[in-house]
């Protein structure tokens, strides 16, 4: 299932709001609303240099007029009940990563970010890459572990089962497929355009 987004937007519309109220994804979340707590972050990509290149940014303060180009995903671009989960998810709940599940959108798509960076991640980048992400209830420990299972020096162990784990990455054959259509797409800069914005929104719950 793709989304095309086209033609006029409001200028002071987010991307955050604008996934809340005028698609179904409302799994990225709006707490803060001024890109302090991670609980709206989503991964916008492109294509340059013959490759995609990801980012994570906050969805509350991201105008939607700065997309032109990009392909969007959220948590439910990831995976859902319906089509089985990412691995990135699957990981975070089963080393207990999740209590009330508000951030747990937010921290998914951090560390989907980071992990389809060129280099590989290393346990000191998990850290530094999930500051800005805010947990009020479960606790750190356990998200940390679950992100830090991806890397070579993690040190993660499942004390549940006793298992240790040690940099299990997850199959990248599972990420949603960059659209074709955006890579003739040339992107000078962030350009902010409010008569016509081409993008894209993956969905993995149909």
């Amino acid at each position: 299932y793709q989304r095309r987004v086209h033609g006029k937007v409001d200028p002071r519309e987010t991307l955050a709001t604008y996934l809340r109220r005028r698609t179904r994804f409302t799994g990225t979340k709006i707490a803060c609303g001024e890109a302090g707590c991670g609980a709206c972050t989503v991964d916008i990509a492109r294509w340059k240099d013959d490759r995609v290149e990801h980012k994570s940014v906050n969805a509350c303060v991201r105008p939607v007029a700065t997309l032109h180009g990009y392909a969007i995903t959220t948590t439910e671009g990831l995976g859902s009940t319906e089509k089985g989960f990412h691995p990135i998810q699957d990981r975070i709940a089963n080393l207990n990563g999740t209590q009330c599940g508000f951030c747990t959108p937010g921290f998914v798509m951090a560390m989907y970010s980071l992990l389809n960076q060129p280099a590989a991640p290393t346990a000191r980048d998990v850290e530094a890459k999930l500051d800005g992400n805010i947990c009020r209830c479960t606790g750190y420990r356990p998200i940390l572990d679950a992100c830090k299972s991806f890397v070579a020096d993690g040190g993660v162990k499942d004390y549940i089962c006793g298992k240790e784990i040690t940099g299990e990455m997850y199959d990248k054959s599972k990420n949603p497929e960059f659209p074709e259509f955006l890579k003739a797409v040339n992107i000078v800069g962030t350009r902010f355009s409010c008569e016509g914005v081409g993008t894209f929104i993956a969905d993995n719950t149909r």
